[in-house]
């Protein structure tokens, strides 16, 4: 009888929560870049997706979409996570 290795081919747990952290430095850079441009006005260049989320529903929705991508990422590693604990 051999002993058969596992193997996983999905993404690391921990690569979500790198992503995770990168949505959170993402949605603070947002916030004060939306807080600087409605202060001071003039033109700034931005992503048109940013920039079109921006004109639909101002800085709180594009702020909330990229928080939601945090949790998203959150729940994806934790069940990541549990299920990497399941082929032990």
């Amino acid at each position: 009888m051999t002993n058969a290795v596992k193997k996983f081919d999905g993404d690391p747990p921990w690569w979500y929560l790198l992503l995770a952290t990168a949505f959170t430095v993402l949605s603070v850079y947002l916030y004060f870049f939306f807080i600087k441009w409605e202060a001071e006005g003039g033109r700034r260049t931005i992503n048109w997706v940013i920039a079109l989320i921006y004109e639909i529903g101002g800085k709180w929705t594009v702020i909330a979409l990229a928080q939601a991508l945090v949790w998203f990422c959150i729940y994806l590693a934790v069940m990541e996570y549990k299920e990497r604990r399941t082929w032990r």
